[in-house]
Parts: structure tokens; C-alpha cells; sequence
């Protein structure tokens, strides 16, 4: 028999980090337990956590899911991610 895996749906919350929009980056950050402090240097977005920095590019979205933050190209979050309405 064959079997195919089922497709697990994750709810996400998402940000672009634009390089202009800073204080809504820092909004979304704000409320999220695993991120200590968020900090802007040039073009890069520097979010520190407990054990990590996240370095982030323009362009790249901040996600945030149930206990992480993390961020990710563009590209691969508009091919897997669809909004929610």
C-alpha cells in the first residue's frame, strides 16, 4: 500500500523587515517571550535571543510561531505561506 503524509498547517504570524519600518518591527518583537532585544545597524536587523542572534536582510520576514522567532527569505515564506483572512 501507499500512503501519502498529510499536510500539517501551522499558523504563523509574519513581518517583512523593510529596512524602513522599524518601529512596527519592534512592535511585532515586542510581545514575543524568546526575543530579549532588537537592534538596527546599517541595513541589517540584528534579534537577539537567549542563546542566539538572528542577523536579518532586508527583505527576509520575521516569523513568529508558538515559543520561536525566526526569519527567512522571502521567496521560500511567499511559496509556503498563504495569508489568512
Amino acid at each position: 500500500m501507499k500512503y501519502r503524509k498529510k499536510p500539517v498547517v501551522i499558523e504563523v504570524e509574519a513581518i517583512q523587515w523593510t529596512g524602513k519600518n522599524h518601529e512596527d518591527i519592534i512592535e511585532f518583537l515586542d510581545l514575543r517571550p524568546d526575543v530579549m532585544e532588537v537592534q538596527f545597524h546599517n541595513n541589517y536587523l540584528y534579534i537577539v535571543k537567549e542563546e542566539v542572534v538572528l542577523i536579518t536582510q532586508i527583505g527576509r520576514y520575521i516569523i513568529a510561531e508558538p515559543g520561536n522567532t525566526d526569519t527567512c527569505f522571502a521567496d521560500y515564506f511567499e511559496r509556503e505561506f498563504e495569508k489568512v483572512i
